[in-house]
């Protein structure tokens, strides 16, 4: 099975695609990935870049809405075109940031392996990297409260 068909299964065969479908299909491939490779790291910020990048292709597939027909997605991740000629057409102020994000953050929520994803990268990272992230939000933390006395 290739990866894009593990996504198309996860989507459905209705002939609109949503945040919830897209978020679907993600994860979905991420499963399918972290089996064939376990060793891959899928955590909050790639779960992030990847609910904008869905947040992105819908609105400017289907609108400020996110709902756009399956054979635009198809066309777009298939043949890495625009599909002028299925005939879409740019909608106009549809994706902006507060647009885009909404839809990333109904993918995300379509994503039932979210969590646990998040869960493995936490306890995978290298205790240095914790440390070092703690060490920062001490010493920032300190500094803080020693020029409030100033």
């Amino acid at each position: 099975m290739t990866l894009w068909q593990t996504a198309l299964d996860a989507m459905g065969d209705g002939p609109m695609v949503n945040a919830f479908d897209l978020g679907r299909a993600k994860s979905a491939r991420v499963t399918q990935s972290l089996a064939m490779n376990p060793e891959d790291l899928y955590g909050p910020r790639a779960a992030a870049f990847g609910a904008i990048e869905a947040g992105f292709v819908l609105t400017a597939m289907g609108g400020p809405l996110g709902i756009a027909p399956l054979k635009y997605v198809r066309t777009f991740f298939e043949e890495e075109r625009l599909p002028w000629d299925e005939g879409w057409r740019p909608f106009y102020e549809a994706t902006n940031a507060a647009t885009t994000i909404a839809v990333a953050a109904a993918s995300l929520a379509a994503d039932p392996n979210i969590l646990p994803n998040a869960v493995r990268v936490i306890i995978g990272t290298p205790s240095v990297c914790v440390c070092s992230f703690l060490g920062t939000i001490i010493r920032s933390h300190i500094l803080s409260r020693n020029f409030s006395r100033l």
